[in-house]
Order: structure tokens, then sequence, then C-alpha cells
């Protein structure tokens, strides 16, 4: 008899993959609370600093290297 699958705990999403640190205290625990995507090839984000409670805006978009070698995210933080 094999146990039963099980549904992991929810944890907050880790923005430092895109170098978002927080703008009030520098921590990278963030929680999206909404996503907008008016502008085509901008998204734009509220998130919620796990760590002091605040709430910030990011704006991302996914920009080629300079090389054009790989992808990366440029990201704008705003309180």
């Amino acid at each position: 008899m094999t146990a039963p699958a099980t549904t992991p705990a929810r944890k907050p999403i880790s923005a430092d993959r895109f170098g978002v640190a927080c703008p009030h205290c520098g921590s990278y625990k963030t929680r999206v609370l909404k996503t907008h995507r008016r502008v085509p090839g901008v998204t734009h984000r509220i998130r919620f600093c796990v760590e002091c409670k605040r709430k910030m805006r990011t704006a991302e978009r996914i920009v080629a290297s300079s090389d054009r070698s790989h992808l990366d995210v440029d990201v704008d933080v705003a309180t």
C-alpha cells in the first residue's frame, strides 16, 4: 500500500533570482499580490515583503544580454 500524495505547503515566492530586494529592508522574501500586463513586454507586480510587511511595485521586462547569448530580467522597483 502506498502513502497518499500530499501537496507541499505554499512558500513565499523568492525574487532573488531576479535580483529584486525590498527597497525598505533589503529582504528577498516576497509574495506577489497582483500581476498586471497592460503594456506588451512589461509585467507589473505588486509585491509584499514577508520580512518588513510593506508593499512594493515592480516593472519586469525580459531583455537580451549585450552579446545576445542569454536573456535577463530587467526589474524596476518602486515603493
